[in-house]
């Protein structure tokens, strides 16, 4: 009977430390703190570039 208290006591445990690292990582002060996303930079590849061949 000993053994199987400190069995439950012991996952009992383990499931509350689990709990408490999914809180801590995904939790509500995470939402809170993520900053909305800059707007994309374009780059050359989307823009037009005029070659030396076609300049002329």
């Amino acid at each position: 009977m000993t053994l199987t208290l400190f069995l439950a006591l012991s996952i009992l445990g383990l499931d509350f430390l689990l709990y408490a690292l999914f809180q801590w990582t995904y939790g509500e002060r995470r939402r809170k703190r993520v900053r909305p996303r800059a707007p994309r930079q374009h780059t050359l590849s989307h823009h037009r570039v005029q070659t030396i061949s076609s300049a002329r």
